[in-house]
């Protein structure tokens, strides 16, 4: 049994008129489906802060779709299993069962909560500990999480489920088998037309929103502090916010960035991590993920207005080196047609998309390398990525302490491995030591 807890994600996949179907009076079959595929991300979006703050683990169990389009929709770093049972009470008890035998504390969530915060998932886990079974209530009367230590079937069977009276039932059920009971706080969720509020509320997001592009810029960050000040004032008069995720510098780039005006916010070293809570922080209707030594184009914001008025589901800068060596324009030549053939920009490329979308993904896969590449690849399955017309200018020093040759050896292997299944575990130590794939030493530049 493996000793870190498990979060399930039970989900349904958005097919419209199978799914929310008490939301379609007054959002319609594909409105209700879109709702849906948006809670969905956003439960997962919230999961995966949990994941990479307390190492839990995370698994879908999916309905109404084989695996694979989950796959395809929620990205990997997940376990895929599909619901089995004649109803809710039967398809969560065998979850608890297959889960519970591998791991010592197991907590189930539906996808309809989007008042659940990564707070009160660490909470059920820390009870967990004391408590044989924590329940979240919800204000109709079910509840939105349950979390268990040991699978007990009986406390599912019978259950009306969809009534008002399932956590009184389930209570009841509870103390009849002896167990003890923790509660979570009462949290809304969305079932009904009249709980639309909640989801805007909760998110900000009207379900029929309108408005100018107003763009959130998240930087990832550790040890910038030499250079993510020129890189906040580039952004900062066209940026909605700039929202600065420090993964633990130890050189002041938290004090360097918030000087500069910049929202910081902390996470662990992981560079998916450190995105995702700052997408999740973001007020604006347009996210942007800019690496803290990449320069933008003055006035960036008409590149993304106008790229996202194509009709695109996601777009990037061109890609282009700082300096004025002739290699480096072949090295720029060489990622523009390699955009062209495979439609898949890099994350030093400054990818943009609407929030909703990126909401709706469950955002960034948490790996330790290639995030930006899986997003990218779900993105391709559900539309186009464009560039826009001008360039962000990115740092060459990797360029320039490996060589061309070298990085871009490295750079081609570690996409080749990754599409042949390698581990991205595998992949960053490669990545961290090149010289594990180019059989020599790379030594440091003197400074």
């Amino acid at each position: 049994m493996e000793t870190s807890p498990c979060l399930v994600i039970f989900a349904r996949y958005p097919r419209p008129g199978k799914s929310k179907t008490r939301l379609i009076p007054a959002l319609g079959r594909h409105g209700a489906a879109r709702l849906h595929r948006r809670m969905a991300g956003h439960t997962l979006l919230t999961a995966r802060q949990v994941a990479c703050e307390q190492e839990v683990s995370l698994a879908v169990y999916g309905t109404g779709a084989r695996i694979s389009r989950f796959r395809q929709w929620l990205g990997q770093g997940l376990r895929y299993q599909r619901q089995r049972g004649r109803d809710l009470g039967q398809r969560m008890a065998h979850a608890f069962e297959t889960e519970c035998a591998r791991h010592e504390r197991v907590v189930l969530v539906g996808t309809d909560c989007p008042c659940l915060t990564p707070a009160v998932l660490g909470e059920t886990f820390s009870k967990l500990l004391e408590y044989d079974v924590v329940v979240g209530p919800a204000q109709d009367g079910g509840y939105y999480l349950i979390g268990m230590k040991h699978p007990n079937p009986a406390l599912f069977d019978g259950i009306a489920w969809g009534g008002s009276e399932v956590l009184q039932h389930t209570l009841v059920r509870a103390e009849r088998l002896g167990l003890r009971v923790a509660r979570l706080p009462v949290l809304a969720d969305v079932d009904l037309p009249d709980d639309l509020p909640v989801w805007e509320s909760t998110t900000g997001r009207p379900e029929h929103h309108a408005g100018g592009c107003r763009i959130s810029v998240v930087i990832p960050a550790w040890n910038e502090a030499e250079r993510i000040g020129a890189t906040i004032d580039r952004i900062r008069s066209d940026a909605h916010e700039v929202i600065v995720v420090d993964g633990g510098s130890r050189d002041g780039t938290r004090t360097v960035a918030y000087g500069k005006g910049a929202r910081v916010l902390s996470a662990p070293p992981n560079r998916a991590c450190q995105m995702n809570v700052g997408a999740q922080a973001a007020t604006g209707n347009v996210l942007l993920f800019l690496h803290a030594d990449t320069l933008l184009p003055d006035r960036f914001a008409i590149d993304v207005q106008q790229t996202l008025l194509r009709k695109v589901i996601a777009g990037a800068f061109r890609f282009r080196l700082e300096g004025e060596r002739l290699a480096w324009r072949v090295v720029e030549w060489g990622t523009l047609w390699r955009f062209r053939l495979c439609r898949l920009p890099c994350g030093d490329q400054a990818i943009f998309l609407r929030t909703e979308r990126f909401r709706a993904m469950g955002g960034f896969a948490v790996t330790p390398l290639m995030e930006d590449f899986e997003l990218m690849c779900r993105l391709r399955n559900c539309g186009r990525i464009r560039l826009a017309r001008r360039a962000a200018v990115t740092s060459a020093r990797r360029w320039i302490r490996l060589g061309v040759f070298r990085t871009t050896l490295i750079n081609q292997l570690i996409v080749l491995g990754y599409r042949l299944g390698v581990s991205p575990d595998r992949l960053a130590s490669l990545y961290r030591r090149p010289e594990l794939i180019t059989g020599s030493v790379i030594e440091e530049p003197v400074e």
